[in-house]
């Protein structure tokens, strides 16, 4: 029972599953379970995650004015930008198992200077949506995708079979 439950909080740190106290959870195993070796490989996906902390650089784009890829155009941050595109939602699990792959592919991008990354989320929850950027430490451009832009995203890149994330697109 005791792996079962080492299991679960494993699952539920990396990938974000229900969201909880990470460090106050592993105090408490670690002062109940001292010597076992779950606990030691808990420490190690700690320790991983202090040494990547980096400071999350987020921009918030406004959804009210973006119907389609080429409305990113007229803001200058994308301006002769290639557009590395992530579909997403903070409720979609897979989305959530890639963004364990962000540190490669962050240093990936950071090779080139003319690519920008941009988070579009068709969430409905805006808070859930905003809690999931910080919990994944999602550096860069966001935006809630409303309803225009969603109905773009599903004719334009999904042939109107509906939109299935999580979806890359350069």
């Amino acid at each position: 029972q005791l792996s079962l439950f080492f299991d679960a909080f494993i699952l539920q740190y990396k990938f974000g599953v229900n969201e909880f106290n990470k460090e106050k959870m592993f105090n408490y195993l670690m002062n109940k379970y001292p010597s076992s070796k779950s606990v030691e490989i808990l420490r190690r996906y700690i320790q991983e995650d202090l040494d990547d902390k980096k400071e999350l650089k987020t921009a918030f784009l406004a959804n009210d004015s973006v119907s389609s890829f080429k409305d990113f155009s007229k803001d200058t941050n994308f301006t002769n930008k290639y557009l590395f595109i992530d579909v997403w939602a903070s409720w979609c699990m897979p989305c959530r198992a890639e963004f364990t792959h962000n540190k490669a592919l962050d240093k990936l991008l950071s090779k080139y200077n003319n690519i920008e990354k941009i988070y579009i989320s068709i969430d409905e929850d805006k808070d859930s949506w905003k809690s999931a950027i910080k919990n994944h430490n999602l550096s860069g451009f966001h935006i809630l995708a409303n309803t225009k832009l969603k109905e773009y995203l599903n004719k334009n890149i999904f042939d109107s079979k509906g939109i299935t994330i999580p979806r890359y697109i350069l």
